[in-house]
């Protein structure tokens, strides 16, 4: 029941995020900045985090979610993360 709708949540968010794109126009530009935007905040999860001791995983799924979700796709692996620990 729980990973059916964690898997709904992604699915509608991605969903929101595409149009969202599609309707703002320069629909390639602002998919790759969104997923840059993406990739450094994972990447700065991991360096920041080793600090004060989180840490996420970098892998193919972390990667596409951040990418694809951009910052609250890395909030939402960080919020995944410390409910299944």
């Amino acid at each position: 029941m729980t990973l059916t709708l964690i898997k709904a949540a992604f699915i509608i968010s991605g969903a929101l995020i595409f149009f969202a794109f599609l309707k703002g126009g320069k629909f390639f530009r602002k998919l790759l900045i969104s997923a840059v935007q993406g990739i450094i905040a994972l990447y700065a999860v991991n360096v920041l985090g080793a600090f004060i001791g989180v840490r996420l995983n970098v892998n193919p799924f972390t990667l596409a979610v951040s990418a694809v979700g951009s910052t609250p796709g890395v909030i939402m692996l960080l919020m995944l993360d410390a409910l299944f620990k």
